[in-house]
């Protein structure tokens, strides 16, 4: 499967009829799976759905899984697709609410289901979105049949899931799944779903977990707090937490926050996020936080204001950072103590406005995604300038 990418969208906004008798219409969203190969070619295109009939923002919010030549995705339905990866054909699918959960977080989450499947060994695991005293928030299932393999005990129940992602770390020989639902952060065994360990509920369940040598990068308040596991991840304890991000001028009412739905890179001995203010006109910021205290060390404006907040994505390649923004503006540049030192910059053949994905690296070429475009660029040949060439596919 290396040879071919994946993404998805959607592909169709129409308006339906609610089935209330009234004439009433809503808009709905129908979603699709592409394929191509490194060049651009489609291999295949496959349309599932709806997505989300009920939300705002009509459309996908996950991004596809793949593992032993199977692609997996969650729709903002909270359906979740395996197909065969060479061909796009459905192999089995499964309603997250209805076959997983109790049905709650249908009635509770108005945006839809924001999470991507995770992938450990044979298992797909997901936040089961349960609101009730019994309902399971966690589920594993089979990745080849999609049964159900464990459901990790409610607990204090009610255990709703947040905007971020189940994940996965490794510490010991063993696999923890973190999962930062509403009102706890949930550490489950991967093979059984026993639960290790929790941690209180502290407000940031926007955010999914970053795993990385031990260490649990959570959302905290507004700001962030670094957990570390010990040695045999039956607990974790604090390294430390910063309830809010940094203040930027001119002082404001509005405190500053860690945008939840654009995780932080760790790189090197700093961890890159993206936070914003939320005022009249919103203002998102780059910043770089130190590994060792979650102290800023720098920041930098974007060049795009306005709700919702306008992110700054980022990805990282050889000490260096892939920064895009709204515009759309993508830049190279190079991580120092005192801020980015900008090696080239160019724009993207997208559409203007946000963008909410992040910028992809992958066999010599750098994947920029705006909304139904997908632009791929060679930056193999030279490592200053803008990149080479360009396949747009929408």
């Amino acid at each position: 499967f290396g040879a071919l990418m994946v993404f998805v969208t959607g592909a169709e906004v129409r308006r339906v009829p609610a089935g209330d008798g009234e004439g009433k219409a809503t808009s709905q969203a129908t979603g699709a799976l592409f394929a191509f190969d490194l060049d651009g070619k489609p291999a295949w295109k496959v349309a599932y759905g709806p997505e989300a009939p009920k939300s705002s923002f009509p459309g996908p919010r996950a991004t596809p899984s793949v593992s032993d030549a199977c692609v997996y995705i969650a729709s903002a339905a909270a359906d979740v697709y395996c197909y065969e990866a060479a061909s796009g054909k459905l192999l089995w699918k499964l309603n997250i609410w209805a076959d997983l959960g109790d049905g709650g977080g249908k009635r509770r989450l108005g945006w839809g289901y924001n999470e991507s499947p995770l992938i450990v060994d044979d298992l797909l695991i997901v936040n089961a979105c349960s609101t009730s005293a019994d309902g399971p928030p966690v589920v594993a299932v089979d990745k080849r049949t999609g049964r159900t393999v464990w459901q990790a005990d409610p607990g204090p129940g009610n255990l709703s899931a947040g905007d971020g992602s189940v994940a996965a770390a490794r510490c010991a020989g063993r696999t923890v799944v973190v999962a930062h639902t509403y009102r706890k952060v949930l550490g489950l065994d991967a093979r059984t779903g026993r639960a290790l360990w929790t941690l209180e509920p502290n407000g940031g369940a926007g955010m999914t977990p970053v795993c990385f040598d031990g260490h649990l990068l959570l959302r905290h308040q507004r700001g962030l707090r670094l957990m570390k596991l010990t040695q045999d991840a039956e607990t974790c304890e604090e390294v430390w937490a910063v309830e809010h991000a940094a203040a930027e001028d001119p002082p404001r009412v509005t405190p500053v926050e860690v945008l939840g739905y654009e995780p932080p890179l760790v790189l090197g001995e700093s961890i890159c996020i993206s936070k914003y203010r939320h005022t009249d006109r919103t203002q998102t910021w780059l910043a770089a936080i130190t590994l060792a205290t979650g102290a800023e060390t720098w920041s930098r404006a974007s060049q795009l204001r306005g709700w919702p907040p306008q992110p700054v994505t980022f990805a990282a390649a050889e000490g260096l950072l892939y920064v895009l923004e709204g515009g759309p503006r993508c830049s190279l540049a190079r991580p120092t103590d005192r801020g980015l030192e900008e090696i080239s910059a160019f724009r993207p053949a997208l559409g203007g406005g946000p963008t909410y994905t992040h910028p992809v690296i992958a066999e010599g070429r750098l994947f920029l995604r705006q909304g139904p475009r997908l632009a791929v660029y060679d930056i193999r040949a030279k490592r200053r300038g803008s990149p080479t060439s360009a396949k747009v596919q929408e």
